[in-house]
């Protein structure tokens, strides 16, 4: 027996992007759009490879003030997947606590969304046998320094044992210390994979008994988090190591590169190997739109020519 689903977490679905004020309205709104069509991604995902189950590990709003456009729009989403016979299991972060919840909306028939006060544990089934328990908790308030993990206990139903959580596993120092836990906590709980959140980079830190991994964000807001984003496409069989597969589901995508114009006698030569560049970065990206942080690096007799304003401005260009 095969369990299959989608891992996902920290969607921050209509969140602010930083460093962008002055781009123009066109661009302004693909970004403002990106977080939303990334989870359209998702689904769609979901639906060709004919998932039993989405999971999603918190963060799926940026922040308390979530609108009601942006709640109605991932309703939206949800209700698609639930018609199509896909179980959806939510646990809420530190950007989207569950005292931070104003507006009461009703969520498809197949949308578990996990309580604050304990670990529940929900059975997916698929043709009357139960495939696997979903075990997972929601942070009831923002600050939650409590090691939930340690609620977490298999208890021995049948199916695969997942747990699902917002965490810091480890203390990572770029990341909010909150839910702290250690390795040894989540081995200790006895689950087949641990479905995590909060940490904004994919990351597999244990393969197998338990499988333990962050799915990262599923579209980066600034800068900083450049390169892929995306989800985990997840396996798992009886006695054999998970299947864990990431895919690029961002709508947008930040790029940081490099060019050596090393050697470089004339301006034409610069702008050439510019426009190569771009157009390499933008052949692997596969139909992106791509934000582009471009430096260019060495000694070139063309140095204060590139200092210009207008130079600079026919290189963006």
């Amino acid at each position: 027996m095969a369990f299959k689903f989608i891992h996902c977490s920290d969607l921050h679905i209509d969140s602010p992007f930083k460093g962008f004020s002055s781009v123009e309205h066109s661009l302004a709104e693909v970004l403002r759009k990106s977080t939303y069509q990334a989870f359209q991604n998702i689904v769609d995902l979901a639906l060709k490879e004919e998932v039993d189950a989405i999971l999603i590990a918190g963060d799926i709003y940026d922040g308390a003030d979530k609108s009601l456009e942006a709640q109605l729009k991932f309703r939206r989403l949800l209700q698609k997947l639930s018609d199509e016979g896909i179980s959806i299991f939510i646990v809420y972060g530190n950007h989207d606590p569950l005292d931070s919840w104003s507006a009461s909306l009703e969520w498809p028939e197949r949308v578990h969304i996990f309580s604050g006060k304990e670990v529940e544990s929900v059975p997916v089934k698929k043709n009357g046998i139960v495939e696997a328990h979903i075990y997972g908790i929601s942070y009831p308030k923002r600050d939650v320094k409590e090691n939930l993990v340690r609620k977490f206990s298999h208890d021995n139903t049948g199916g695969f044992a997942l747990g699902l959580l917002h965490s810091n596993v480890g203390h990572q120092p770029d990341h909010g210390n909150y839910a702290p836990c250690s390795m040894e906590d989540l081995i200790a709980a006895g689950m087949d994979y641990w479905a995590l959140g909060h940490i904004h980079r994919f990351q597999v830190l244990r393969e197998s008994n338990p499988a333990v991994v962050y799915s990262g964000n599923t579209q980066a807001r600034h800068m900083r988090e450049s390169g892929e984003k995306g989800c985990c496409l997840v396996t798992l069989n009886e006695n054999t190591v998970p299947s864990i597969k990431f895919v690029p589901i961002d709508a947008v995508r930040y790029v940081q590169d490099k060019i050596d114009i090393s050697g470089s006698v004339t301006l034409e030569e610069v702008i050439h190997a510019v426009r190569s560049r771009c157009e390499e970065l933008v052949g692997r990206i596969q139909g992106r739109d791509i934000f582009l942080d471009l430096s260019l690096s060495g000694r070139a007799q063309v140095h204060f020519e590139l200092q210009k304003g207008d130079t600079i401005r026919e290189l963006q260009d």
